[in-house]
């Protein structure tokens, strides 16, 4: 139909959305409460606060928590490469972020995806790599 297949392995026809997820953040100074963790709150009251270290090397959690897909964009950037992992290792900035989204959750329009994506490009902005990840993938 469309050229793209899905996880299954079925055509598929791409189509735009009009649905988005909204992250906004703020990073957590050195010297402040909070500078070696993130703090992530949702608009959805399904999703509950969570706090993780900002450490890159941390371990997923235990079954299917919609935590495993915020620290799997996470790890995205900060394991990007060896200047990016040298770079953000000792140093990775803290962060308070909220989460708005209107993207249907379990509905087959790929949600973890745009959640995994929109976590790694707030990621990589916050810690001051964006440009670097940019022309990295561009000059592969």
């Amino acid at each position: 139909m469309g050229g793209h297949a899905d996880y299954c392995g079925y055509n598929v026809l791409p189509a735009a959305l009009e649905q988005d997820f909204l992250m906004a953040f703020t990073v957590v100074e050195e010297g402040q409460d909070g500078q070696d963790e993130i703090s992530v709150h949702n608009t959805n009251e399904k999703f509950q606060a969570e706090k993780f270290s900002n450490r890159a090397d941390q371990k997923l959690f235990d079954g299917n928590h919609w935590a495993n897909y915020f620290l799997c964009g996470y790890k995205s950037i900060m394991l990007h490469n060896e200047e990016i992992t040298k770079l953000l290792k000792d140093k990775p900035k803290g962060l308070k972020i909220l989460i708005d989204s209107s993207v249907p959750i379990a509905a087959g329009v790929s949600s973890s995806s745009a959640f995994t994506v929109c976590i790694a490009i707030l990621t990589a902005q916050a810690n001051g790599v964006r440009e670097g990840i940019q022309r990295q993938l561009l000059a592969d």
